[in-house]
C-alpha cells in the first residue's frame, strides 16, 4: 500500500510540475500544517483554539499572496 501510494504522489507532483510553474507546486508544501491540525481535530478529538483558526487564516493570506492571484485581480480593478 505504501509504494502505490508514493508512485501516485510521485505521478501527480511531475503531472503538477509539468502543467504548473515549480513555485506554485512547491506552494502546497505550505498546506501540510494545515492538515495536520484538520486530521488532529478530526480522528484524534484535538480541541482547536482560536490561534489555530488564525494560523490557518495567515498560511492562506500568505498563499493568496505568494500565488500572486490577488496583485492580479487589483490590477484588473483599475
Amino acid at each position: 500500500m505504501a509504494l502505490l501510494s508514493t508512485a501516485l504522489a510521485y505521478v501527480l507532483y511531475f503531472r503538477i510540475l509539468a502543467a504548473a510553474s515549480a513555485t506554485n507546486l512547491l506552494l502546497v508544501t505550505f498546506l501540510i500544517p494545515l492538515i495536520g491540525v484538520a486530521l488532529g481535530a478530526a480522528f484524534l478529538d484535538e480541541r482547536l483554539a482560536l490561534r489555530h483558526f488564525e494560523g490557518m487564516a495567515l498560511i492562506g493570506v500568505g498563499l493568496a499572496i505568494i500565488d500572486g492571484r490577488i496583485w492580479r485581480l487589483v490590477r484588473r480593478a483599475k
